[in-house]
């Protein structure tokens, strides 16, 4: 290769700490003439040397004769030698959405190993791939990520030739190439047919044995070169695990099978490709008949009077029966036939039919077809003609009034006191009478009252439908009729009283207020009252007036004749006004400092005593009262609802005093004189006498009719301001005094 031996002059000139004008440098092939000084290398700059080769180095100092000589060797690095790897084919990545689109990614780098070889790996080897030849094309880009490089489109893009560069640590580049590919992956269908069988082995297991085989035509969708695996999973059917051996006869129920259908190329060297899907295993079940789906179908019976035995039968009025509750006959063909060879022959009876069997017992065949799934059960079905049975009205009132202590409406009956109204002339012996709480249950015999003869009506206040059943126990049927009875239970009255007060004039009896008891109930009941035990003549409505004091009650009767239990009396009691004995009150200790109201009242009633409008009190008596004029209250508290309306009030209640001076000036004010608190009838005859000093009687007064008193005169004359006396004669507490 051509080496640029030139590039040595800076290392040399770096190493002495010289520069090119100080020192000349020269190269030669050979030590000898490196010392000789000839023949040097012409050319140094673009020498054509071999790896490995020694050259010598001659430095000189210009002008003189002196110089150094050394060398170095020429280094020829080589491109690796490349591996073409083979071709690098994958599977289409999806079917989705575009099916076999010819296009998947590739992770490239899966190769590097198979490109570098053994003498490559692990060296710092730098891998490049290209879509173009970068050998040939100017500026050509990578692949920016060749572990997730997806291929072009076919035509072009599918087979792929990519190329390789491959760059050693030393920049040394070799060149090769890669193919890749993506085979289509096999298109199964997607949506199988499910296999079907109707569970006619060891029904009804829900098992039958299936060939999954049957299913092959419709999965490979026309193409014959997939290879098909079962599994019961998709997560084996992915990882190719634990595939169904026995597919041809596989035993199973309801479920999902996992098909990996993969595509043959006949390569071995490619890869497998394969897609998942699946079918579904449906057992279905043979037509359920009978009203609790075991086969069984209750007998088909014609209740008749006096029978002969022979009847006609309408078969859609069975279906219920055959079918169960709830099932939809149009989803089912459902035929009868009157014998097995009959069934074989394909001869149905019809839908309307008469036996031809007497007394009364044939026995059919009915075979039932589910439309969808073609399943055929067949079943036989018991034809009867059987005496019926009448349920009688009843006639046995059931109707109670609610003594039972609890006044709830709910009461015990014994039911069967109907039985006789219900059987009528039917003996007991063939017949039964049961009892029901709904008309569903009659007519289906189930949860008959267990306790007939002590039933407690369930439905309050007062009204409950109870269903009597009469069955003729002789027939295989159980033939019935059904009837009603109403159980009827009245709650009883319940009245309530509230005692009172009545107010009455302690002096006159007059009832001043009256108290009305109201029993809650109204006019459609009647009543008797009672005062004290004994009935009060004429009270016979829901309210009574007292008028009387004592203790109350009442009975009441509804319009059915329920009498109410007995009630606690209640209490009126007997109040009244208090009323003033006298002028209603006495003073005593008059003119002393503790001078003493008494209020003298009587009455019926517990009364309490207020002066002016300080705290009431039960004393009647006021002690150390001030003078001047007060208001006594008197109210009675005998009661719950006492006469307030009626209190008493006096009114100028004063203690007896007088004043000390007076001022006869005619401003208005003090102008006249007179002893304070002696008026009324009690003092009708107080006299008082007034003097001067020297004892000289000045003036003659009534206090109780002379409010005004002396006005200072005497014999029309103003008197001077002076002191003067007085006496007073006057009763109190029956006894004389002076004053």
């Amino acid at each position: 290769a051509y080496f640029d031996l030139t590039q040595q002059d800076a290392v040399i000139h770096t190493a002495l700490g010289t520069t090119p004008a100080t020192l000349t440098v020269h190269y030669f092939t050979s030590e000898n003439n490196a010392n000789n000084g000839a023949p040097r290398i012409t050319n140094p700059s673009n020498y054509y040397g071999t790896g490995g080769q020694t050259i010598w180095v001659r430095v000189e100092t210009p002008g003189t004769e002196c110089f150094s000589v050394t060398s170095f060797k020429l280094e020829l690095n080589q491109p690796l030698q490349l591996t073409t790897p083979s071709m690098l084919i994958l599977c289409n990545e999806s079917l989705e959405p575009n099916g076999n689109d010819g296009q998947t990614e590739f992770d490239l780098t899966v190769k590097n190993d198979e490109i570098l070889g053994q003498f490559g790996i692990g060296q710092g080897m730098s891998i490049t791939y290209f879509e173009v030849d970068p050998r040939m094309t100017t500026g050509a880009t990578p692949i920016a990520d060749p572990t997730a490089y997806t291929n072009p489109a076919p035509p072009q893009g599918n087979p792929k030739t990519l190329y390789v560069m491959v760059t050693t640590p030393e920049g040394c580049k070799s060149y090769t190439t890669l193919t890749i590919k993506v085979l289509p992956l096999p298109e199964p269908d997607q949506d199988v047919e499910p296999l079907v069988q109707c569970d006619v082995n060891n029904s009804p297991d829900g098992q039958e044995i299936f060939d999954l085989t049957d299913a092959e035509a419709d999965i490979r969708n026309n193409d014959f070169n997939m290879v098909l695996t079962y599994y019961t999973s998709e997560q084996d059917a992915l990882d190719r695990n634990d595939p169904i051996e026995n597919f041809t006869a596989y035993n199973s129920g309801n479920a999902t099978i996992w098909v990996r259908a993969e595509a043959n190329t006949g390569n071995s060297q490619n890869p497998v490709c394969f897609t998942i899907t699946h079918f579904e295993l449906i057992v279905s079940p043979l037509p359920a008949l009978g009203e609790n789906g075991d086969g069984v179908i209750e007998p088909y019976a014609i209740c008749e009077q006096d029978t002969d035995g022979i009847a006609t039968f309408d078969f859609n009025t069975h279906m219920e029966e055959i079918l169960g509750e709830g099932v939809n006959p149009a989803d089912y063909t459902i035929k009868f036939f009157r014998n097995a060879a009959a069934q074989a022959a394909g001869t149905a009876l019809p839908y309307i039919y008469t036996n031809t069997s007497s007394p009364n017992v044939q026995n059919i065949l009915v075979e039932v077809r589910n439309n969808e799934s073609e399943c055929v059960t067949t079943a036989p079905l018991t034809l009867l003609v059987e005496e019926a049975a009448t349920a009688n009205p009843v006639t046995e009132t059931f109707f109670e009034c609610d003594y039972d202590g609890t006044n709830d409406g709910i009461f015990t009956f014994d039911l069967t006191r109907a039985d006789d109204d219900a059987l009528g002339s039917q003996s007991p012996t063939d017949y039964s009478v049961s009892y029901y709480t709904s008309q569903a249950d009659a007519e289906a015999g189930t949860n008959a009252i267990p306790t007939p003869t002590a039933y407690q009506n369930t439905t309050s206040p007062d009204y409950q439908m109870i269903w009597v059943r009469v069955t003729n126990e002789s027939t295989v049927s159980g033939c019935y009729e059904v009837t009603t009875l109403e159980l009827f239970v009245e709650r009883i009255p319940e009245p309530s009283l509230a005692g009172g007060t009545i107010c009455v004039d302690f002096r006159t009896q007059e009832v001043l207020r009256d108290h009305t008891m109201d029993s809650g109930l109204d006019a459609t009941h009647t009543f008797v009252w009672y005062h004290d035990g004994v009935v009060i003549p004429g009270a016979t409505g829901p309210t009574y007036t007292a008028t009387e004091a004592g203790e109350y009650t009442v009975v009441a009767t509804s319009a059915t004749g329920c009498v109410s239990d007995p009630i606690a009396a209640v209490t009126v009691e007997r109040s009244g006004p208090a009323s003033p004995i006298g002028q209603g009150y006495v003073v005593s200790n008059a003119f002393s400092d503790g001078q003493t109201i008494v209020v003298l009242a009587e009455g019926y009633g517990e009364y309490q005593y207020q002066l002016d409008n300080g705290p009431w009190q039960n004393s009647n008596v006021f002690n150390n009262v001030s003078a001047g004029p007060h208001e006594v209250h008197v109210r009675d508290i005998a009661t719950d609802n006492p006469c307030d309306e009626f209190n008493l009030q006096l009114d100028n209640v004063s203690i007896i005093d007088y004043p000390n001076f007076f001022t006869p000036n005619g401003d208005g004010y003090n102008d006249t004189w007179n002893i304070i608190g002696m008026w009324g009838d009690d003092f009708a005859g107080t006299k008082i006498y007034i003097f001067d000093r020297y004892g000289k009687l000045l003036k003659q007064l009534s206090p109780a009719f002379e409010s005004t008193g002396w006005d200072g005169t005497y014999n029309g004359a103003p008197m001077p301001g002076d002191d003067y006396w007085f006496t007073v004669t006057y009763r109190e507490g029956g006894v004389t005094k002076e004053f």
